[in-house]
């Protein structure tokens, strides 16, 4: 008797069904990580005005200081002014207010980007 040899041929591979189920997986997980990579880019730009808005504030309020020890003199009417940092133009509001000690004087300074959306505010004394 003569003995047959049948071969089983075992598909190697995915099947539709497994290629389907990975590209619905990576079509919902990709549009989330693209949200989530301009959401941190967004934060980062604002954290970045943040920091550039806070030191403009501190060497306005350096001057000030300075401008009083070296010169005598110092502001005593709200003063606005434009100033150049970093590429980008920046609002500065410097305003003085008189305290119940007459000798001292509260400086609040402001800046912004645009009109009336502060990034930061500082505030001094100076005597």
């Amino acid at each position: 008797m003569k003995h047959i040899k049948v071969f089983r041929h075992r598909a190697k591979g995915f099947t539709l069904l497994e290629v389907l189920a990975a590209l619905g997986v990576v079509a919902f997980t990709v549009p989330a990580l693209m949200t989530l990579m301009m959401k941190q880019a967004d934060n980062s730009g604002a954290l970045r005005n943040k920091a550039i808005a806070n030191w403009i504030a501190e060497n306005t309020l350096v001057k000030l200081r300075l401008d009083r020890q070296l010169g005598g003199a110092s502001l005593r009417r709200t003063q606005d002014e434009k100033v150049e940092m970093a590429g980008t133009q920046w609002i500065v509001v410097t305003e003085p207010e008189e305290t119940a000690s007459g000798a001292l004087l509260r400086y609040r300074t402001t800046v912004s980007l645009q009109e009336g959306q502060p990034l930061s505010t500082l505030d001094t004394f100076i005597h």
